[in-house]
């Protein structure tokens, strides 16, 4: 897993524990080395504290939680991915565009294709573009900013 110190600090600044405290940088980095290599790993000698024999159990549990927290943090930003994706399909389907290879796809297209194109009007089955924009906006419910960027 890829970890950057700064995020680290920037998460210690958040927990309860360290409001009033000052955090360093050499503990973000042990945090990181945790999170990154496991919590078994030991830690190379210039991340090492000058005492001996020390067990880094404070810096162990916040890199356990370092990682349950960016794990937390992945499952709301995929729930927020999802809900966007709901939104545009449902969007989709207010507009009614129809399945592919069906008479109203069809006729889509042949107004969308009017719509940009004003001159494929003629061999496009005659329709006026003025018939393609009201098709478009009542059947397929496209508003004026819509048939708009479609002119452009």
């Amino acid at each position: 897993m890829k970890v950057k110190v700064s995020e680290i600090k920037k998460w210690l600044k958040l927990l309860p524990e360290n409001k009033w405290r000052k955090t360093y940088g050499i503990d973000a980095r042990r945090i990181a080395y945790f999170a990154k290599y496991g919590l078994t790993t030991s830690l190379p000698e210039y991340l090492q504290r000058n005492t001996k024999g020390y067990q880094y159990l404070r810096e162990k549990e916040l890199a356990k939680k370092f990682t349950t927290y960016l794990e937390e943090s992945k499952e709301k930003l995929e729930e927020c991915i999802r809900q966007i994706i709901k939104e545009e399909i449902q969007k989709l389907d207010e507009k009614k565009i129809p399945s592919k290879n069906t008479i109203d796809w069809h006729q889509h297209a042949i107004c969308v294709d009017i719509v940009k194109n004003p001159s494929k009007a003629y061999f496009m089955g005659n329709i006026s573009i003025k018939e393609a924009k009201e098709t478009l906006k009542k059947k397929f419910k496209y508003s004026d900013d819509e048939i708009a960027e479609l002119e452009k």
